[in-house]
């Protein structure tokens, strides 16, 4: 076990202290500071600690904003994981923009990866000669810095800007509340500011063995499965539906029905001939997610590793007569197979099928 350390405050960037009306300042689209952000100051503050045999959280409140960090006591993905929500209310401030920074022992240099929405971790590089605000990137749901021990990765299930100013931090961009507009046609600043909620989980891992150490990352870079699958879990929340109706357990999809780096992006009902009984028309679109294979996978999982997919066995209690290969929208059909030919879907690929089931 390699041994490491994190911290994590809250800091703020402040605008607007020049006297000239016509100077530019942070607005609506423009991300103009004075400098870099200050530690946001901690009086008064408010600590209530909850230990329990499934979770425990810690939750502090401070002036304008409030955190709670939670581990879940499981075997499954989302206990390795460190699990924080932020509230912040900014409805009696102006000119500040709220951010949380993360501190931590990764020696990344100056290069750090964000997702390309969702989809790919791309590189990203801190240029010392731009601006604070020129080194700011968006980050849709996935962040991270690494070196040749370890890596340290931070999921979101909002969007945020991120940053890595310095080597081994990571700086978000919470929320915002300007007074003035930027001169960019909004003519009016950022004051309707409701209560921010975001939250994101923290998870540190190893490599299997040591990386060899490069002065220039590769241009992309891959989620381990842990970390995929809990991105996925984070992003797609289970809906509860209670009924007082008591009706029997129903399950449409087979247990290990898809390899486990096949995500089910979408499925939805396009027609139903008669009553029901006779047959249904779904569309099913599918992603084959890249993961890294350097990183170990502590967690059993439930899926197949097998790269096939079998539509025959995708269901249950029902049967599948026809699949379609279609375009990624629908519309159009590019070939059709037998149910029980098995698919195989290549690294990052997305394809939509068209099932016919009775």
């Amino acid at each position: 076990m390699i041994p490491y350390k994190a911290e994590m405050k809250f800091g703020f960037y402040r605008t607007g202290h020049w006297i000239n009306p016509f100077v530019d300042k942070s607005g609506a689209y423009i991300f103009l500071p004075d400098g870099p952000a200050k530690d946001m100051g901690c009086r008064n503050c408010r600590l209530v600690v909850i230990k329990g045999p499934l979770f425990s959280s810690a939750t502090t409140w401070l002036n304008i904003t409030s955190q709670t960090v939670a581990l879940y006591n499981t075997n499954a993905a989302q206990g390795l994981g460190v699990h924080v929500t932020n509230h912040v209310d900014l409805h009696l401030h102006d000119n500040v923009e709220v951010v949380l920074k993360l501190k931590t022992s990764v020696e990344n240099s100056d290069y750090f990866y964000t997702d390309l929405n969702s989809f790919q971790m791309h590189r990203r590089k801190t240029l010392n000669r731009f601006p604070i605000q020129g080194n700011f990137y968006p980050m849709t749901s996935a962040a991270f810095i690494e070196d040749s021990r370890i890596r340290f990765s931070l999921l979101s299930a909002e969007s945020h800007g991120i940053a890595s100013l310095n080597p081994g931090t990571l700086e978000l961009i919470l929320d915002r509340r300007l007074a003035q507009d930027d001169w960019r046609g909004l003519k009016e600043g950022v004051q309707d500011n409701v209560q921010a909620v975001s939250q994101f989980i923290v998870v540190v891992e190893e490599w299997k063995n040591a990386v060899k150490s490069s002065k220039v990352p590769p241009l992309t870079g891959f989620p381990s499965r842990v970390v995929q699958r809990m991105g996925n879990a984070m992003e797609n929340r289970l809906v509860f539906l209670s009924s007082s109706v008591s009706k029997p357990p129903f399950s449409l999809l087979s247990h290990s029905a898809l390899p486990c780096d096949v995500h089910l992006v979408n499925m939805r009902l396009l027609s139903v001939e008669g009553d029901g009984t006779r047959g249904l028309e779904l569309l099913v679109v599918l992603h084959r997610v890249g993961v890294t294979c350097e990183i170990e996978n502590p967690v059993a999982s439930d899926c197949t590793d097998s790269d096939e997919i079998m539509f025959s066995s995708l269901f249950r209690n029902f049967t599948v007569t026809s699949v379609d290969e279609m375009t990624l929208t629908g519309t159009s059909v590019i070939r059709h197979i037998l149910p029980d030919t098995p698919v195989v879907l290549n690294n990052m690929e997305i394809k939509t099928w068209k099932l016919n089931l009775i």
